[in-house]
């Protein structure tokens, strides 16, 4: 099943959710415009989504659900609310808290039954919930008092918040038993003192907080995540009415997926697509399987169509950019001239790997053009110009092009690397950006796995060759421009048996 925006009307909201959390559907302003126009109608599906189908897709909605559950503001949300608490009592997240304060008259019954359902170790969190609700209710205050006992540390800071003058007598109790002198007790003790504090504060009724702007956390429009769908899915979108998914549906085949069904579906595409920029994409997918001679021809004949749109000419120029043809310098220096496809021929002159198109990268590092830029930050990174260095970590600030950046510097900064030295450039890389998330540091291993194979080395963290490296059995890259590279259209150095342009060049 394929969806278009225009078609979420024709399925339920349960089935846009299990489409949004196979990936089918895309996690954007037009999928939440549609879950919450007809929030009555919604709310119910949200909420049974919420409790039986997080978890068991490849995408985790939990805390997408509750965003907009929030959002909405809605009692009918308690249930999941609770699921939610008792599948990780340790882990409440403050998204979730939040959400729950307002409802604080609705969700006090549920949340007093979950902490009596819980074991005292596991329901700390629970408590936290409760003080926060800030009812005035004895149950409530037996509770609190209860798990001061268990935990006197946070269970004062749970009564300064409840705020209960009912619970200054137990406090001062406790803290009349504490040493003074003793500085082991001296956290406890300046938690009830705190406290205590609290408790003469005008603490009735919750605090709330402003709910933020849900279309503010999502992107207004965006694409299905074709990585996560297998091959027949990925193909039955070149029948979407949307372009954009058509495009990133083409872009998303490469060499690992060459085969009679893809290849002809993809020049089917290229050919017959009414949107010049999926043609465009089904080109470029074209170009890891022109080793078909059909598909080569095809490639050649569209580059030479001087009627041809130049977004597609150049979209063929970058599949065919590692053959050795006099004419390709030409091309590029025509499209480059060209507004709608200088992106791509800058894409073609750093896969080029020739250095003599360094300026046309350094030109444009700071380009209006979000996509001239990052294909100009990327030449940055495979044409190794160290001397925009500085400027690539100045792009570290900027989350819009920080991944580009990150992988142009792993690439670009000088240094004798090795696969021995790898990891010495990553802890390199991971301070410059000031840390790195999880996804940042494959992004940059991956850099430097590309920078070794590059020049002829062993790569480290692909797992083509993991094994303890001897830095000096190795000999060290050459930081000159005349270093050697591996041609596209040369075995790959990995080993993978792959020409370079359909493995680590790709």
């Amino acid at each position: 099943m394929i969806l278009a925006p225009n078609q979420y009307s024709s399925v339920t909201p349960f089935e846009l959710l299990e489409a949004a959390a196979d990936g089918i559907v895309p996690l954007d302003g037009r999928l939440l415009h549609a879950l919450t126009d007809d929030a009555e109608s919604s709310i119910p599906d949200l909420v049974r989504f919420g409790i039986s189908g997080t978890g068991t897709h490849p995408i985790d909605l939990e805390e997408d659900i509750i965003a907009i559950l929030r959002y909405l503001k809605t009692p009918q949300a308690i249930p999941f609310f609770i699921d939610c608490i008792r599948r990780e009592p340790g882990d409440v997240s403050d998204e979730l808290v939040e959400a729950l304060v307002p409802l604080a008259s609705e969700a006090l019954e549920p949340l007093i039954a979950l902490y009596h359902e819980l074991e005292e170790e596991r329901a700390g969190e629970v408590a936290f919930l409760l003080s926060s609700l800030r009812i005035r209710d004895p149950r409530l205050l037996a509770i609190l008092l209860d798990y001061f006992e268990y935990d006197a540390t946070d269970g004062a800071f749970c009564l300064g918040m409840y705020g209960d003058p009912a619970a200054r007598e137990p406090l001062e109790k406790i803290l009349s038993a504490l040493d003074p002198k003793d500085s082991e007790q001296a956290p406890l003790r300046a938690e009830i003192l705190e406290a205590i504090d609290r408790l003469s504060e005008d603490s009735s009724g919750p605090e709330l907080l402003p709910v933020p702007d849900l279309w503010s956390l999502y992107p207004e429009s965006d694409e299905p995540r074709f990585d996560l769908l297998d091959r027949t899915s990925r193909l039955e979108f070149f029948s979407s009415p949307e372009a954009s998914y058509r495009s990133a549906a083409a872009a998303s085949f490469g060499a690992d997926d060459d085969s009679e069904e893809v290849r002809s579906a993809l020049l089917q595409l290229a050919r017959e697509d009414n949107n010049t920029g999926v043609r465009a994409a089904a080109w470029q997918s074209l170009g890891d399987m022109d080793e078909d001679e059909k598909i080569h021809h095809a490639l050649h004949e569209k580059l030479d169509d001087a009627a041809a749109p130049p977004l597609e000419r150049a979209a063929c120029l970058v599949s065919l950019i590692g053959e050795d043809d006099p004419e390709f310098r030409g091309y590029l220096t025509a499209f480059y001239e060209i507004p709608e496809s200088r992106a791509l021929a800058l894409r073609a002159m750093w896969r080029s790997f020739d250095r003599d198109w360094a300026p046309y990268m350094i030109k444009h590092l700071e380009d209006d053009n979000p996509s001239i830029r990052r294909e100009a930050v990327r030449g940055a990174g495979y044409l190794r110009l160290s001397s925009e260095c500085a400027r690539l970590r100045i792009m570290f600030d900027d989350e819009k092009i920080r991944p580009e950046a990150l992988f142009a510097y792993a690439m670009a900064v000088p240094t004798e690397l090795t696969p021995g030295r790898a990891n010495h450039l990553l802890r390199n890389v991971e301070q410059a950006a000031g840390g790195l998330t999880l996804s940042e540091q494959e992004f940059v291993e991956f850099a430097i796995d590309e920078r070794l194979a590059m020049n002829g080395m062993r790569t480290v963290f692909s797992g083509q060759d993991q094994e303890a490296q001897i830095e000096s059995e190795e000999q060290p890259e050459q930081n000159s421009a005349k270093t050697e590279k591996v041609g596209r259209n040369e075995p790959c150095p990995c080993g993978s048996g792959k020409k370079y342009k359909k493995c680590c060049g790709k």
